[in-house]
């Protein structure tokens, strides 16, 4: 669905004697430049001391402005969490206040919070959905009442969600998954929704999905399937857009927030990107990594692949990361191209052996693993790759007819667009597990397929661009806007960027009539490639300003 932050949500903190005005400007300003869209809205509680700004106007300024917004409910926290008045957090004292100390005591507590959130989350004009804060703590531990940990916080749960859904509020739980997968997932009623802390280890990037989140916690993509899900994916850090400095966690968000109505239109540097003594280059994928770093400020550039023809027509994959080249060769292939990159820095791609069959490649850690669709097809190529490590491509069948798959866990499924009448490409995933690529019915149309499990299929919706001959889907960012190239009337190719099926930015590098996109990081940034007038091909990056 979208990007969002939590903690810096009103994105004054750091600056002394902010005022309404200015933090509504700030949010202006993040809203521009930076890649999220959707932000933590803190409800007053006894033990959360909100903001002097929070009010139902400037609630309805943000959401005007495009944010979505995620309500919070700090309140009570779990008895074993920590000892009382230890908290840490500048803006509250979680340990002040605790659930408990009986299951009996935690279900009237839980329906009394659940009321008094709702009435909070009225006044400020925000109350579709409220999410429960549960610090981490261990649910298997003895409390001295006797009762576990675990089973008191559950009966808080319970009661919260009972309360909410019988009020006509979804009811949402924020926590670890250890507690969400062995507690959570057996309370009734359920939380309607989750919202999962799980950050990478150290010296690790993120991952950027929901899925495959806290698997070695018992936390499986079954649990809260069906667009119910926010993975909190980094802890506090800074970051910089609009020359604002904040400290935010950030979140991928695939579940019930209120209003989510943002678009981003931007200006673009556009820079020509050429394989050193190619006769020509195309720019295919770009992820969200500058060397080992996230990128978190404009101006830095994300990891970007493609591939070249040498001086012999044959082809190469490349990588290119902070101004330096270096070429991709599946082993004893005289063709390779590399299509896809996600945060972990695994390339997936296609490479065609002696005998003219080609296939799929997945490069991880400097290893090649080759992908080949069951079957005996004579084509298979992997176009993209996400963070959960599914990979999107296509496959021929023993007629040759052209299908798209999904490679999730070394199990395959097939993607046809329903409208297709003479195949389907799938071209790219992003972490919600939303795949974008085209269909021929008869002209190249594009699509979005908004994947589920456990088939890992889902519904689909189309787009031409109008008054196109064709157009085709190649990159989807975590926002889920398709980044792809249509073919106008002079057979001259064009890039578009789509937002909730409105077109938001158009790409055409400068000086040329052709110009094709093809990848989009979470960031905005753009590769694809131009032909100049001698009809020759040239990769480039754009930028947005």
């Amino acid at each position: 669905m979208a990007l969002g932050f939590d903690r810096g949500a009103v994105l004054c903190a750091a600056y002394p004697n902010c005022s309404t005005q200015q933090s509504i400007n700030y949010m202006q300003s993040w809203l521009v430049s930076s890649p999220y869209l959707v932000t933590s809205l803190y409800l007053p509680s006894q033990n959360h001391n909100t903001d002097h700004y929070l009010t139902a106007a400037w609630v309805s300024t943000i959401q005007q402005q495009g944010w979505g917004l995620v309500p919070i409910w700090v309140g009570l926290q779990p008895p074993c969490a920590c000892k009382p008045n230890t908290g840490t957090y500048p803006a509250c004292k979680l340990c002040t206040y605790l659930i408990g100390p009986d299951s009996a005591t935690a279900t009237t507590q839980g329906s009394a919070e659940a009321i008094k959130a709702e009435n909070s989350a009225v006044g400020l004009g925000a109350a579709a959905i409220i999410y429960k804060n549960l610090e981490n703590y261990d649910p298997t531990s003895v409390l001295p009442s006797g009762a576990s940990c675990g089973s008191v916080v559950d009966a808080y749960l319970s009661s919260w969600d009972k309360q909410l859904q019988t009020d006509h509020y979804f009811a949402g739980a924020y926590g670890n998954p250890t507690p969400a997968a062995d507690w959570w997932a057996h309370v009734s009623p359920l939380p309607d929704d989750v919202w999962i802390a799980q950050y990478p280890a150290s010296g690790k990037p993120p991952a950027v999905t929901i899925w495959a989140l806290g698997l070695s916690y018992g936390m499986t993509d079954s649990m809260w399937p069906s667009n119910q899900r926010i993975h909190q994916y980094t802890n506090t850090h800074n970051e910089t857009w609009a020359g604002a400095t904040f400290g935010i966690d950030s979140d991928i968000v695939n579940a019930e927030i209120v209003s989510n109505n943002g678009a981003k239109t931007h200006n673009y540097v556009y820079t020509s990107i050429d394989y050193p003594g190619a006769k020509q280059t195309w720019a295919v994928g770009i992820n969200g990594m500058n060397g080992t770093s996230q990128i978190n400020a404009i101006g830095k550039i994300g990891t970007i692949v493609g591939y070249y023809h040498d001086s012999s027509n044959n082809e190469h994959g490349f990588k290119y990361a902070n101004g330096t080249f270096s070429s991709i060769d599946y082993p004893g292939s005289p063709d390779t191209f590399a299509l896809g990159i996600n945060n972990s820095g695994q390339i997936v791609g296609g490479w065609c052996d002696s005998a003219g069959f080609c296939h799929g490649f997945l490069l991880s850690a400097g290893t090649f693993s080759q992908i080949d669709y069951p079957g005996g097809s004579t084509f298979t190529q992997a176009n993209g790759i996400n963070d959960a490590g599914q990979i999107v491509g296509s496959y021929h069948n023993s007629t040759g007819g052209n299908h798209g798959f999904l490679r999730y866990a070394n199990q395959f499924y097939t993607i046809d667009d329903p409208n297709a009448t003479q195949g389907t490409q799938a071209w790219a995933i992003n972490g919600d597990g939303s795949v974008t690529g085209t269909f021929d019915s008869p002209v190249p149309t594009s699509f979005i397929e908004y994947a589920l499990p456990p088939t890992w299929a889902g519904n689909f919706t189309s787009f031409t661009y109008p008054g196109a001959g064709g157009t085709t889907g190649y990159g989807i960012d975590n926002d889920n806007d398709m980044i792809g190239s249509y073919l106008d009337a002079n057979f001259k190719w064009h890039g578009f960027q789509l937002t909730n099926n409105v077109v938001a930015n158009t790409f055409q590098y400068p000086g040329v009539t052709s110009t094709g996109a093809q990848g989009v990081n979470d960031f905005g940034q753009i590769v694809g490639w131009y032909q100049d007038s001698s009809s020759n091909s040239h990769g480039f990056m754009a930028i947005p300003q």
